[in-house]
Order: structure tokens, then sequence, then C-alpha cells
């Protein structure tokens, strides 16, 4: 079994009658020769240590070890109050935890990558939260995510230095709507009408990380890249649909990120990176790592 296109997907669990975690765990049970259930522990594996990720930078502040930014997730944490409503408030809590212990050197599960690893644990552990749902619903909503972070990775890239920032943010955005909608119930198609939707909406993207590290302004896209997953799911789940279906997104994509100059495909030679307080900072970063 290959899936190369969404199309192939939605093929697949329509005619078998399955949801889209179905059809990504019979996928990885055939091409990795491990029995359903053994997917499933896998997958609760995965998730354990993004669920983790997702509060140790405001439980354990002493884990988090940054050269530029600040621990903005325990800010949250101390602040508690949400003006517009505690699941995207939340979301952007868990997704700045993840990122920080990222940029800490901590356990993370990239996802698709190191710097974008915050929006698919936060989303998922949010929308848990908020509507009350099991530990296996959040296994089903990552293998959903699976679903498109496969069809990006087959057609496109999710590399920051190949794609700029769209290909990670973006596709970390996708699969957390994605894997939103199926927690909620939602068909496969729905999963992907959400996931097209968050991808059209960072297209373009680019990756300017200052003073190449993982910190500014990867964590604060981290957060703002939740919100919009869950903006995304909320849509696809009202029936809004993105027109253009997700392999035509997919491939929009990857042509955008081979025209990005090099500049902005994770440099630090472009955009923010070469904002004067963004060189200033790459200074002092420098000479606290000669220290």
């Amino acid at each position: 079994m290959r899936f190369r296109k969404a199309s192939s997907i939605l093929e697949y669990a329509s005619r078998e009658g399955v949801r889209l975690s179905g059809a990504m765990a019979r996928y990885e049970s055939e091409n990795s020769s491990m029995p359903i259930q053994s997917v499933y522990l896998k997958m609760g594996e995965i998730w354990a240590a993004m669920n983790n990720s997702t509060s140790a930078a405001f439980e354990s502040p002493e884990r988090i070890e940054l050269m530029i930014t600040e621990n903005d997730s325990l800010k949250l944490a101390k602040g508690g109050r949400s003006f517009f409503g505690q699941p995207y408030y939340k979301a952007m809590q868990y997704a700045l935890s993840s990122s920080a212990l990222n940029a800490s050197m901590g356990k993370v599960a990239a996802c698709p990558t190191g710097g974008s690893c915050g929006i698919v644990p936060g989303c998922i552990r949010s929308a848990q939260e908020a509507i009350g749902l099991d530990g296996e619903s959040a296994i089903e909503g990552l293998l959903a995510s699976c679903a498109v972070g496969l069809i990006v990775y087959e057609n496109a890239t999710v590399s920051g230095a190949l794609g700029g920032c769209q290909a990670e943010v973006g596709t970390a955005a996708a699969m957390a709507s994605a894997a939103v909608c199926e927690m909620l119930g939602a068909s496969p198609s729905v999963c992907f009408e959400a996931a097209s939707i968050a991808l059209k909406s960072l297209m373009g993207l680019i990756c300017d990380p200052v003073a190449s590290l993982v910190e500014s302004p990867c964590s604060k896209r981290n957060a703002t890249g939740a919100a919009l997953a869950l903006s995304c799911a909320e849509m696809a789940m009202a029936g809004i649909t993105s027109i253009i279906p997700f392999d035509e997104v997919v491939e929009a994509m990857a042509a955008v990120g081979k025209k990005l100059p090099e500049e902005h495909r994770e440099t630090s030679e472009g955009g923010i990176a070469k904002a004067p307080t963004a060189l200033q900072l790459a200074m002092k970063a420098l000479g606290s790592q000669q220290d």
C-alpha cells in the first residue's frame, strides 16, 4: 500500500468505510509489518512525549534555556485570562511550551520538524481538554495528522531550508487542523478541507530565524500556527471548503518553495533575521556562545 495523494487516501477510506485515522493505521501496519494494535501503542508512546512537551516549559521552567527569547509559555500560564476563548489560549500556551523545550534541546517529537513541533500537540491537547475526550481520541487525531504530513512529504517538502517556513509551520498547521477535525468525528474529506485552508493561509511564509536559532520568530509562529489550525478546523466543520483540493495546494506550496530566494530559506540572511535588532541579538548570542 502506498499513499502518494490525498485523493488516494480519500478513495481508500471511502471504499473501506474507515475514518482517516483508521486508514493511516492500516497504512502504517502494512508498510511496517506491525499489527494494528502495535501501531496504536507506538502512536501512544509518541503522544506521551508530545503531551509532556506541551507543559514542560511552564511546569518545569528550570529546564528551559533560551538565548534570545523568554519563556513565553510561562507568561500565558501565569496570565490565565483569555479574551477570545480558552481552547485558543491553551493551544498557544502548549505550542509555546513545546517550542521552548525544543530550543532548549529537550525531548520533543518533530511534527513535522523541530521548529514547528508545538502546533500539532498544542492543538490536540487543547481540543482534548475543551471537549472532554479520552486519550484514544488524541492518538486518532495524531494518526489523521500523519495523513496530511505524508502527502506533503511525498509531493513537496517539510524542510525550511528547502521550502521556507510554509513547509514547516504551514504543514504543521495543516496537520493540526486535520487532527482536530478527526477528534470531532469529521469525515476524511472534511479533515483534508481543513488542512487545505490552513496550508493556503500560510503559503509563501519564509524561514528567517534570528541568529540561526530556533527561537524567533519560530516560537511565536508555533503559537499563531496553533490558533490558525483551530480556526481552519472550525471553518471546515461548519461546511466551509477550500475550493482548491489538498493535492493541488501541496503542489502550489512546492512550487512556491522552489522559487523562494535562498536568503528566505533558513539561512538567516533575509527577512526578520536581518532587522537591526535581530543583528544585535545575533551578536549577543554569539558572544554568549564564545563565553
